[in-house]
């Protein structure tokens, strides 16, 4: 028998991989696969565009209107080549001013900005080039790209979500790894103290069964050397002489439709502190009958504990002449 230093952990193994993953893909989303400069390298450069994503360089750039409902936010005209594109854009967004501050300067033509936005093709969208068309210079009508415009604040708001997604994600995934961890370190103490005990175990945990009292290692309960020992989701040992109670505690948790029984060994010490003997779940079909015989084999053998919640009113008695 080996140390199970990772059992019952494989839901914490799973939820951890599962919440990284989505971690990981709402960063590459949000972050990778909404920069300008991927979108570039998939073929989304205007006049082209990578699916709902377009990116364009911006050579000039002039704002025409604001945006009814939302006065952060404005319309441009940019232009690119020998084409022209409609632009919706946060007036605070750090491309939009870049390529003011450029153009300002007589920089921007030779060294265009990149920015990049969805592509929005709605009858709104349409309505709004209509219009944009008609206050244009005839020669520069031909010019306007009348399939779309470029929404650059949609774009970012979407990326700046998905990062926030990335990052909530990644803090329950960080959760999830200290929660692994957490146990992890606690079961190997545990068997650190089972060793400190009983240093022949060291090595050979199958003395718990050879040599042993009671062991019942499909439910990880055992008895050696008139101490309680629980090897399941949490590691407990527990010295005979000093429990004064004792009873088996059935839950029955309930998952929408479905439901499964735990049981829990409670053992109360002479001072009133309770340690859990928790147990390996395993078969349904002899789940009563392998916990029920362990709390038999502690009510034969040992005679001074109160064995079993018929006994939980002379505990209780026992508790309230403590004082507590």
């Amino acid at each position: 028998m080996k140390e199970k230093n990772l059992r019952g952990l494989w839901a914490t193994v799973f939820l951890t991989v599962l919440f990284g993953g989505f971690a990981i893909l709402m960063w590459f989303i949000g972050g990778i696969a909404s920069s300008p400069q991927y979108v570039v390298d998939r073929g989304g450069l205007f006049p082209s565009n990578f699916g709902q994503n377009v990116a364009i360089k911006m050579e000039a750039i002039q704002e025409i209107g604001a945006i009814k409902g939302d006065d952060k936010a404005g319309m441009y005209l940019v232009q690119s080549g020998d084409k022209l594109v409609a632009l919706i854009a946060s007036k605070d967004d750090a491309d939009i001013k870049a390529a003011l501050a450029a153009q300002e300067k007589g920089e921007l033509a030779n060294s265009p900005v990149l920015v990049a936005g969805d592509k929005a093709d709605n009858s709104s969208a349409k309505d709004n080039i209509s219009k944009i068309r008609q206050n244009l210079k005839a020669e520069a009508q031909s010019s306007l790209n009348g399939s779309y415009l470029i929404d650059v604040q949609k774009h970012k708001s979407n990326a700046q979500m998905l990062m926030y997604g990335a990052y909530g994600f990644g803090a329950i995934t960080l959760f999830f790894i200290g929660l692994f961890a957490f146990n992890v370190s606690r079961r190997k103490k545990a068997y650190r103290d089972l060793y400190a005990q009983f240093p022949e175990l060291e090595g050979n945990l199958d003395l718990l069964v050879s040599g042993g009292q009671y062991a019942d290692s499909k439910r990880g309960l055992y008895v050696y050397k008139d101490h309680l020992i629980a090897l399941a989701q949490r590691n407990t040992i527990v010295p005979a002489k000093d429990v004064l109670y004792l009873v088996a505690v059935k839950q029955t948790i309930h998952q929408g439709i479905a439901s499964h029984v735990n049981y829990t060994v409670e053992a109360y010490d002479k001072n009133f502190k309770k340690h859990v003997l928790s147990t390996l779940l395993g078969s349904k079909k002899t789940y009563d009958d392998d916990v029920n015989a362990f709390t038999y084999f502690v009510d034969q053998h040992y005679p001074e504990i109160l064995v079993g919640a018929d006994h939980a009113p002379e505990y209780q008695a026992l508790k309230n002449a403590a004082g507590l």
